[in-house]
Protein backbone atom coordinates (compact mmCIF):
# COMPACT_ATOMS: atom_id res chain seq x y z
CA UNK A 1 0.00 0.00 0.00
CA UNK A 2 2.86 2.42 0.79
CA UNK A 3 4.43 1.85 -2.67
CA UNK A 4 1.15 2.59 -4.46
CA UNK A 5 0.66 5.75 -2.39
CA UNK A 6 4.15 7.09 -3.19
CA UNK A 7 3.76 6.45 -6.98
CA UNK A 8 0.39 8.17 -7.01
CA UNK A 9 1.96 11.24 -5.48
CA UNK A 10 4.84 11.30 -8.00
CA UNK A 11 2.77 10.90 -11.25
CA UNK A 12 1.25 14.44 -11.21
CA UNK A 13 4.71 15.89 -10.63
CA UNK A 14 6.13 13.95 -13.62
CA UNK A 15 3.42 15.14 -16.03
CA UNK A 16 3.60 18.72 -14.81
CA UNK A 17 7.36 18.67 -15.36
CA UNK A 18 6.97 17.33 -18.95
CA UNK A 19 4.55 20.13 -19.91
CA UNK A 20 6.72 23.01 -18.72
CA UNK A 21 8.76 25.13 -21.15
CA UNK A 22 12.39 25.73 -20.51
CA UNK A 23 13.67 29.19 -19.62
CA UNK A 24 15.26 29.43 -23.10
CA UNK A 25 11.94 28.60 -24.82
CA UNK A 26 10.13 31.21 -22.75
CA UNK A 27 12.77 33.83 -23.52
CA UNK A 28 12.46 33.35 -27.34
CA UNK A 29 8.77 32.51 -27.61
CA UNK A 30 7.46 33.03 -31.17
CA UNK A 31 5.65 36.35 -31.61
CA UNK A 32 4.82 36.07 -35.32
CA UNK A 33 6.16 35.28 -38.82
CA UNK A 34 6.55 37.04 -42.17
CA UNK A 35 7.89 36.09 -45.60
CA UNK A 36 11.01 37.41 -47.27
CA UNK A 37 8.78 38.67 -50.14
CA UNK A 38 5.29 40.12 -49.95
CA UNK A 39 4.69 39.80 -53.71
CA UNK A 40 6.12 37.95 -56.69
CA UNK A 41 5.84 38.61 -60.42
CA UNK A 42 6.70 35.46 -62.34
CA UNK A 43 6.61 34.09 -65.86
CA UNK A 44 5.11 30.69 -66.62
CA UNK A 45 7.66 27.99 -65.84
CA UNK A 46 9.68 30.06 -63.41
CA UNK A 47 10.39 29.02 -59.84
CA UNK A 48 11.02 31.18 -56.80
CA UNK A 49 11.94 30.50 -53.16
CA UNK A 50 9.99 32.00 -50.27
CA UNK A 51 11.64 32.05 -46.85
CA UNK A 52 9.92 32.35 -43.47
CA UNK A 53 11.20 35.15 -41.22
CA UNK A 54 10.64 34.43 -37.51
CA UNK A 55 10.00 37.06 -34.83
CA UNK A 56 12.19 36.86 -32.87
CA UNK A 57 14.75 35.18 -35.09
CA UNK A 58 15.85 32.81 -32.30
CA UNK A 59 12.30 31.40 -32.06
CA UNK A 60 12.89 29.35 -35.23
CA UNK A 61 14.61 26.72 -33.11
CA UNK A 62 11.41 25.98 -31.16
CA UNK A 63 8.77 27.00 -33.71
CA UNK A 64 6.20 24.48 -35.04
CA UNK A 65 6.67 23.01 -38.53
CA UNK A 66 5.68 25.36 -41.36
CA UNK A 67 2.96 24.31 -43.82
CA UNK A 68 2.30 25.96 -47.18
CA UNK A 69 -0.79 26.63 -49.26
CA UNK A 70 -1.66 28.19 -52.64
CA UNK A 71 -5.18 29.56 -53.05
CA UNK A 72 -5.12 28.78 -56.80
CA UNK A 73 -2.80 25.80 -57.42
CA UNK A 74 -3.55 25.95 -61.13
CA UNK A 75 -1.74 29.29 -61.31
CA UNK A 76 1.16 28.46 -59.01
CA UNK A 77 2.00 25.62 -56.64
CA UNK A 78 4.16 25.69 -53.53
CA UNK A 79 6.15 22.97 -51.80
CA UNK A 80 8.45 23.69 -48.84
CA UNK A 81 8.56 27.34 -49.92
CA UNK A 82 9.40 26.61 -53.57
CA UNK A 83 6.84 28.35 -55.82
CA UNK A 84 6.32 27.07 -59.39
CA UNK A 85 4.42 29.28 -61.85
CA UNK A 86 2.08 27.14 -63.97
CA UNK A 87 -0.28 29.41 -65.92
CA UNK A 88 -1.33 33.05 -66.26
CA UNK A 89 -3.27 34.38 -63.27
CA UNK A 90 -3.04 35.42 -59.64
CA UNK A 91 -2.79 33.43 -56.42
CA UNK A 92 -1.83 33.88 -52.78
CA UNK A 93 0.86 31.77 -51.16
CA UNK A 94 0.40 31.37 -47.41
CA UNK A 95 2.82 30.00 -44.84
CA UNK A 96 1.36 28.68 -41.54
CA UNK A 97 3.37 28.27 -38.34
CA UNK A 98 1.31 27.42 -35.29
CA UNK A 99 -1.26 30.20 -34.80
CA UNK A 100 0.65 32.60 -37.07
CA UNK A 101 0.60 32.96 -40.86
CA UNK A 102 2.04 35.17 -43.61
CA UNK A 103 1.00 35.81 -47.24
CA UNK A 104 2.72 36.51 -50.53
CA UNK A 105 0.72 37.70 -53.56
CA UNK A 106 1.84 36.02 -56.79
CA UNK A 107 1.04 37.14 -60.33
CA UNK A 108 1.99 34.87 -63.24
CA UNK A 109 2.39 36.18 -66.77
CA UNK A 110 3.09 34.66 -70.17
CA UNK A 111 6.76 35.37 -70.97
CA UNK A 112 7.36 37.96 -73.69
CA UNK A 113 10.15 37.09 -76.07
CA UNK A 114 11.53 39.45 -78.71
CA UNK A 115 13.79 37.34 -80.92
CA UNK A 116 14.90 40.19 -83.19
CA UNK A 117 18.55 41.15 -82.66
CA UNK A 118 20.10 44.59 -83.06
CA UNK A 119 23.46 43.84 -84.67
CA UNK A 120 26.46 46.17 -84.70
CA UNK A 121 27.57 46.57 -88.35
CA UNK A 122 31.08 47.54 -87.26
CA UNK A 123 31.92 44.08 -85.89
CA UNK A 124 31.83 40.46 -86.93
CA UNK A 125 29.63 38.53 -84.49
CA UNK A 126 27.60 35.38 -85.22
CA UNK A 127 25.88 33.02 -82.77
CA UNK A 128 24.40 29.65 -83.81
CA UNK A 129 21.87 28.27 -83.40
CA UNK A 130 19.53 31.16 -82.72
CA UNK A 131 16.77 28.90 -81.39
CA UNK A 132 16.97 25.92 -79.03
CA UNK A 133 13.89 23.73 -78.60
CA UNK A 134 13.90 21.34 -75.66
CA UNK A 135 11.52 18.74 -74.21
CA UNK A 136 10.04 19.24 -70.76
CA UNK A 137 12.94 17.22 -69.36
CA UNK A 138 15.41 19.88 -70.54
CA UNK A 139 18.95 18.88 -71.45
CA UNK A 140 22.34 20.21 -72.53
CA UNK A 141 22.94 22.04 -75.82
CA UNK A 142 25.86 23.72 -77.56
CA UNK A 143 25.91 27.30 -78.83
CA UNK A 144 28.78 28.41 -81.06
CA UNK A 145 30.07 31.99 -81.00
CA UNK A 146 32.10 33.40 -83.88
CA UNK A 147 33.46 36.84 -82.96
CA UNK A 148 36.35 39.23 -83.56
CA UNK A 149 35.48 41.32 -80.52
CA UNK A 150 34.88 40.78 -76.77
CA UNK A 151 31.34 39.79 -75.78
CA UNK A 152 29.18 39.06 -72.75
CA UNK A 153 26.21 36.70 -72.30
CA UNK A 154 23.53 36.06 -69.72
CA UNK A 155 20.29 34.05 -69.41
CA UNK A 156 17.08 35.96 -68.70
CA UNK A 157 15.61 33.23 -66.46
CA UNK A 158 17.11 31.01 -63.82
CA UNK A 159 15.99 27.70 -65.42
CA UNK A 160 18.79 27.89 -68.00
CA UNK A 161 22.51 28.40 -67.37
CA UNK A 162 25.54 28.84 -69.64
CA UNK A 163 29.09 27.59 -69.20
CA UNK A 164 30.68 30.92 -70.24
CA UNK A 165 29.32 34.41 -69.63
CA UNK A 166 32.08 36.35 -71.41
CA UNK A 167 34.76 35.87 -74.04
CA UNK A 168 37.32 37.62 -76.25
CA UNK A 169 36.49 35.81 -79.52
CA UNK A 170 35.26 32.44 -80.77
CA UNK A 171 33.77 30.08 -78.20
CA UNK A 172 31.68 26.97 -77.72
CA UNK A 173 29.13 27.42 -74.91
CA UNK A 174 27.25 24.67 -73.12
CA UNK A 175 23.64 25.60 -72.33
CA UNK A 176 21.99 23.60 -69.56
CA UNK A 177 18.18 23.67 -69.44
CA UNK A 178 16.45 22.44 -66.29
CA UNK A 179 13.35 20.21 -66.41
CA UNK A 180 9.92 21.70 -65.81
CA UNK A 181 6.80 20.56 -64.01
CA UNK A 182 4.40 22.94 -65.77
CA UNK A 183 2.23 22.00 -68.76
CA UNK A 184 2.68 25.29 -70.63
CA UNK A 185 5.55 25.92 -73.03
CA UNK A 186 8.08 28.36 -71.57
CA UNK A 187 10.69 30.50 -73.28
CA UNK A 188 13.57 32.84 -72.55
CA UNK A 189 16.60 34.33 -74.25
CA UNK A 190 20.34 34.13 -73.90
CA UNK A 191 21.32 37.76 -74.44
CA UNK A 192 24.72 38.41 -76.06
CA UNK A 193 26.24 41.87 -75.98
CA UNK A 194 29.02 42.58 -78.46
CA UNK A 195 30.15 46.08 -79.45
CA UNK A 196 26.94 48.11 -79.65
CA UNK A 197 24.86 45.13 -80.72
CA UNK A 198 22.48 42.72 -79.04
CA UNK A 199 22.15 39.11 -80.20
CA UNK A 200 19.78 36.46 -78.92
CA UNK A 201 19.43 32.73 -78.64
CA UNK A 202 15.80 31.86 -77.89
CA UNK A 203 15.22 28.80 -75.69
CA UNK A 204 11.78 27.18 -76.06
CA UNK A 205 11.05 24.51 -73.47
CA UNK A 206 7.98 22.33 -74.04
CA UNK A 207 5.47 21.87 -71.23
CA UNK A 208 5.35 18.64 -69.30
CA UNK A 209 2.76 16.29 -70.72
CA UNK A 210 0.84 14.57 -67.95
CA UNK A 211 -0.83 12.13 -70.33
CA UNK A 212 -0.03 10.07 -73.39
CA UNK A 213 -2.27 10.80 -76.38
CA UNK A 214 -2.76 9.23 -79.81
CA UNK A 215 -3.91 10.87 -83.03
CA UNK A 216 -6.53 8.12 -83.30
CA UNK A 217 -8.06 5.68 -80.84
CA UNK A 218 -9.60 3.16 -83.26
CA UNK A 219 -8.56 1.69 -86.62
CA UNK A 220 -10.77 -0.40 -88.90
CA UNK A 221 -8.64 -3.24 -90.27
CA UNK A 222 -9.83 -5.05 -93.43
CA UNK A 223 -9.82 -8.84 -93.51
CA UNK A 224 -6.65 -8.71 -95.62
CA UNK A 225 -4.81 -6.83 -92.84
CA UNK A 226 -2.55 -3.85 -93.51
CA UNK A 227 0.02 -1.39 -92.17
CA UNK A 228 -1.03 1.67 -90.17
CA UNK A 229 0.76 4.58 -88.49
CA UNK A 230 -0.19 6.24 -85.22
CA UNK A 231 1.22 9.54 -83.94
CA UNK A 232 2.07 9.40 -80.24
CA UNK A 233 2.31 12.49 -78.05
CA UNK A 234 4.07 11.77 -74.78
CA UNK A 235 6.54 13.28 -72.35
CA UNK A 236 9.47 11.64 -74.10
CA UNK A 237 10.42 8.95 -76.61
CA UNK A 238 10.75 6.16 -74.04
CA UNK A 239 7.11 5.11 -74.55
CA UNK A 240 6.30 1.56 -75.53
CA UNK A 241 3.42 -0.20 -77.30
CA UNK A 242 2.29 -3.82 -76.89
CA UNK A 243 -0.52 -6.04 -78.19
CA UNK A 244 -1.46 -9.56 -77.09
CA UNK A 245 -2.61 -10.49 -80.60
CA UNK A 246 0.16 -12.54 -82.25
CA UNK A 247 -0.93 -11.26 -85.67
CA UNK A 248 -0.03 -7.67 -84.69
CA UNK A 249 3.54 -6.36 -84.81
CA UNK A 250 4.58 -2.86 -83.73
CA UNK A 251 7.68 -0.83 -84.46
CA UNK A 252 8.35 2.67 -83.18
CA UNK A 253 10.43 5.57 -84.42
CA UNK A 254 10.45 8.84 -82.50
CA UNK A 255 6.81 9.71 -81.91
CA UNK A 256 5.38 7.34 -84.55
CA UNK A 257 4.16 3.77 -84.09
CA UNK A 258 3.94 1.59 -87.21
CA UNK A 259 1.42 -1.20 -86.70
CA UNK A 260 1.35 -4.17 -89.07
CA UNK A 261 -1.71 -6.44 -88.90
CA UNK A 262 -1.63 -9.80 -90.66
CA UNK A 263 -4.68 -11.05 -92.56
CA UNK A 264 -7.44 -12.49 -90.38
CA UNK A 265 -7.62 -16.16 -91.40
CA UNK A 266 -9.69 -17.77 -88.68
CA UNK A 267 -13.09 -19.42 -89.06
CA UNK A 268 -15.40 -18.30 -91.88
CA UNK A 269 -18.36 -16.67 -90.14
CA UNK A 270 -22.02 -16.84 -91.20
CA UNK A 271 -22.41 -13.06 -90.97
CA UNK A 272 -20.30 -9.92 -91.18
CA UNK A 273 -18.43 -9.66 -87.89
CA UNK A 274 -15.27 -8.25 -86.36
CA UNK A 275 -12.82 -8.85 -83.54
CA UNK A 276 -11.05 -6.16 -81.52
CA UNK A 277 -7.38 -6.30 -80.59
CA UNK A 278 -6.14 -3.69 -78.12
CA UNK A 279 -2.78 -1.97 -78.43
CA UNK A 280 -1.58 -0.51 -75.12
CA UNK A 281 0.75 2.50 -75.16
CA UNK A 282 2.68 3.26 -71.97
CA UNK A 283 5.16 5.88 -70.83
CA UNK A 284 5.97 5.25 -67.21
CA UNK A 285 2.68 5.51 -65.33
CA UNK A 286 0.92 7.06 -68.35
CA UNK A 287 -1.25 4.81 -70.51
CA UNK A 288 -3.46 5.01 -73.62
CA UNK A 289 -5.16 2.32 -75.70
CA UNK A 290 -5.89 1.86 -79.39
CA UNK A 291 -8.58 -0.49 -80.73
CA UNK A 292 -7.81 -2.49 -83.86
CA UNK A 293 -11.25 -3.51 -85.16
CA UNK A 294 -10.37 -6.44 -87.41
CA UNK A 295 -12.83 -7.61 -90.05
CA UNK A 296 -13.30 -11.40 -89.92
CA UNK A 297 -13.80 -13.73 -92.92
CA UNK A 298 -17.47 -14.32 -93.65
CA UNK A 299 -19.65 -15.99 -96.28
CA UNK A 300 -23.43 -16.34 -96.34
CA UNK A 301 -26.45 -16.31 -98.65
CA UNK A 302 -28.19 -12.97 -98.59
CA UNK A 303 -31.98 -12.63 -98.50
CA UNK A 304 -32.89 -16.28 -99.09
CA UNK A 305 -33.44 -19.60 -97.35
CA UNK A 306 -30.64 -22.06 -97.00
CA UNK A 307 -32.73 -25.26 -97.20
CA UNK A 308 -34.48 -26.17 -100.47
CA UNK A 309 -36.72 -29.17 -101.30
CA UNK A 310 -38.34 -30.45 -104.48
CA UNK A 311 -40.43 -33.53 -105.21
CA UNK A 312 -40.45 -33.83 -108.99
CA UNK A 313 -38.06 -34.98 -111.66
CA UNK A 314 -37.91 -31.64 -113.49
CA UNK A 315 -34.74 -29.55 -113.21
CA UNK A 316 -35.04 -26.54 -110.94
CA UNK A 317 -32.82 -23.47 -111.02
CA UNK A 318 -32.02 -21.49 -107.88
CA UNK A 319 -30.46 -18.02 -107.94
CA UNK A 320 -28.49 -17.30 -104.78
CA UNK A 321 -26.64 -14.17 -103.67
CA UNK A 322 -23.33 -14.97 -102.04
CA UNK A 323 -22.02 -12.31 -99.66
CA UNK A 324 -18.37 -12.71 -98.70
CA UNK A 325 -15.18 -10.71 -98.16
CA UNK A 326 -12.56 -13.28 -99.20
CA UNK A 327 -11.52 -15.26 -102.29
CA UNK A 328 -13.57 -18.47 -102.25
CA UNK A 329 -14.30 -21.84 -103.85
CA UNK A 330 -17.49 -23.92 -103.74
CA UNK A 331 -17.88 -27.67 -103.30
CA UNK A 332 -20.79 -30.16 -103.19
CA UNK A 333 -21.36 -33.41 -101.34
CA UNK A 334 -24.14 -35.97 -101.87
CA UNK A 335 -25.76 -37.31 -98.70
CA UNK A 336 -27.71 -40.56 -99.21
CA UNK A 337 -27.41 -41.98 -95.73
CA UNK A 338 -31.20 -41.78 -95.32
CA UNK A 339 -31.80 -43.92 -98.39
CA UNK A 340 -29.72 -46.99 -98.00
CA UNK A 341 -29.88 -48.96 -101.21
CA UNK A 342 -26.90 -49.82 -103.37
CA UNK A 343 -28.15 -48.14 -106.49
CA UNK A 344 -28.40 -44.78 -104.82
CA UNK A 345 -25.29 -44.77 -102.63
CA UNK A 346 -21.76 -43.79 -103.58
CA UNK A 347 -22.14 -44.81 -107.22
CA UNK A 348 -22.61 -41.38 -108.73
CA UNK A 349 -21.07 -37.96 -108.33
CA UNK A 350 -23.20 -35.21 -106.86
CA UNK A 351 -22.65 -33.27 -110.07
CA UNK A 352 -24.85 -35.83 -111.78
CA UNK A 353 -27.73 -34.21 -109.90
CA UNK A 354 -26.57 -30.71 -108.90
CA UNK A 355 -24.45 -28.12 -110.70
CA UNK A 356 -23.31 -24.71 -109.42
CA UNK A 357 -21.64 -21.82 -111.19
CA UNK A 358 -19.37 -20.05 -110.85
CA UNK A 359 -17.42 -22.46 -108.70
CA UNK A 360 -14.85 -19.91 -107.48
CA UNK A 361 -14.33 -16.18 -107.29
CA UNK A 362 -13.63 -13.28 -104.93
CA UNK A 363 -16.10 -11.12 -103.02
CA UNK A 364 -19.86 -10.98 -103.57
CA UNK A 365 -21.29 -13.01 -106.43
CA UNK A 366 -24.62 -14.30 -107.79
CA UNK A 367 -24.65 -18.12 -107.88
CA UNK A 368 -26.75 -20.32 -110.16
CA UNK A 369 -27.61 -23.77 -108.78
CA UNK A 370 -29.44 -26.34 -110.96
CA UNK A 371 -30.94 -29.38 -109.23
CA UNK A 372 -32.04 -32.31 -111.48
CA UNK A 373 -33.49 -35.33 -109.64
CA UNK A 374 -33.42 -38.15 -112.18
CA UNK A 375 -32.70 -41.79 -112.65
CA UNK A 376 -29.00 -42.08 -112.03
CA UNK A 377 -29.02 -45.43 -113.80
CA UNK A 378 -31.55 -47.22 -115.94
CA UNK A 379 -32.06 -50.12 -113.53
CA UNK A 380 -31.90 -47.97 -110.38
CA UNK A 381 -34.74 -46.50 -108.34
CA UNK A 382 -35.55 -42.82 -108.53
CA UNK A 383 -32.96 -40.42 -107.18
CA UNK A 384 -33.26 -39.50 -103.52
CA UNK A 385 -30.95 -37.62 -101.15
CA UNK A 386 -29.49 -34.26 -100.20
CA UNK A 387 -26.83 -32.15 -101.82
CA UNK A 388 -24.78 -29.91 -99.50
CA UNK A 389 -23.20 -26.73 -100.85
CA UNK A 390 -20.01 -25.62 -99.05
CA UNK A 391 -17.77 -22.58 -99.32
CA UNK A 392 -14.09 -22.47 -98.37
CA UNK A 393 -11.40 -19.80 -98.57
CA UNK A 394 -8.57 -19.72 -101.08
CA UNK A 395 -5.21 -17.98 -101.06
CA UNK A 396 -4.45 -16.67 -97.56
CA UNK A 397 -7.66 -18.26 -96.34
CA UNK A 398 -7.05 -21.74 -97.79
CA UNK A 399 -6.66 -23.28 -94.33
CA UNK A 400 -9.98 -22.02 -92.98
CA UNK A 401 -12.55 -24.69 -92.29
CA UNK A 402 -15.22 -24.89 -95.01
CA UNK A 403 -18.70 -23.72 -94.13
CA UNK A 404 -22.06 -24.98 -95.35
CA UNK A 405 -24.08 -22.47 -97.36
CA UNK A 406 -27.18 -24.43 -98.40
CA UNK A 407 -28.85 -27.85 -98.55
CA UNK A 408 -30.87 -29.15 -101.54
CA UNK A 409 -33.17 -32.10 -100.84
CA UNK A 410 -34.87 -33.99 -103.64
CA UNK A 411 -37.06 -37.07 -103.87
CA UNK A 412 -39.82 -38.47 -106.01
Amino acid sequence: MKRIFIISLLLPLIFVGCGKKTEEEIAVELQGISLNKKSLSMDIGETARLMVVYNPEEAEKFAPEVTWESTVPGVATVKDGKVTAKQKGKTTITAYCGKYYADCEVEVEVPKINPDPTPDPQINFVVTPTTIETPASGGEYTVTVTSDTPWKAECEKSWATISESAGEGDASITVKVEPTEVEEETAQRIVFSAGRGKYYVVIKRKGKINKITLDQTSIDVPVSGGTFTVKVTSENESWDATCADKNVTITKSGHTATIKVAATTNTIYSEATSQTAKVTFTDGALKATLDLVKECPYAYLDGTDTYFTQKNMSPHTYTLKLKTNIPWALSLTYDTSMYDWPGNKYEYSVTDFVTVSPQSGSGDKTLTVVVTPRYPKQDSPFAYGRAHLYVSGTGKWADTEKRQLAVFEFEY
